[in-house]
């Protein structure tokens, strides 16, 4: 978005600097120098906002053989330090978002699942007939954060609330009870 916003006010600027003309009308009238700087400023930020693109160049069982052992509380406070680790869970699926993205639940204690995270299904992962309530076994890599907005309450949030929770690309995804 800033890189739209950036372009738009640059192309905006130049045009309104080739209009006024001469360096005595920018002194009484600075905005188009000003949304120059601004359109610059967008266009910095937005660079530096990109992250460094994950390839994932291992195996389910190197996957699963160098799965990290984090808590949830670790993995929200600081999920850029583990993105493109490999982690293999048991989760509940509470939501289909799409044809391969779901909201699961990450943690369950006496009974109840907590702790939402986004999970993508990715190449043989997509082949899992996952439906709300299927508890499954997952192998995959943490990529990041995923915001969404509440649209059904699922979680105990109000609707409308923006939540940003680990995203997780699942290679492997089995149902608990298909072993």
């Amino acid at each position: 978005m800033l890189i739209l916003v950036g372009w738009a006010g640059l192309v905006t600027a130049v045009i309104a600097l080739a209009m006024g003309g001469s360096l005595r009308h920018l002194r009484h009238h600075p905005a188009p120098l000003i949304l120059l700087a601004a359109s610059i400023l967008c266009l910095v930020f937005a660079a530096g906002d990109r992250e460094e693109p994950i390839v994932v160049q291992m195996s389910v069982a190197e996957m699963r053989e160098g799965a990290l052992k984090i808590s949830y509380l670790d993995l929200t406070e600081d999920t850029d330090r583990y993105r493109g680790e490999p982690l293999v869970g048991r989760a509940e699926v509470t939501e289909r978002l799409s044809e391969d993205s779901f909201l699961v639940n990450l943690t369950r204690e006496n009974d109840t699942w907590t702790d939402v995270a986004h999970l993508v299904l990715k190449s043989d992962a997509r082949e899992a007939p996952l439906a709300d309530g299927d508890v499954i076994h997952f192998v995959g890599v943490i990529w990041g954060e995923h915001t969404y907005r509440v649209v059904r309450r699922t979680h105990n949030y109000p609707y409308g609330l923006y939540l940003t929770v680990p995203e997780i690309h699942a290679y492997e995804a089995t149902l608990e009870n298909d072993g």
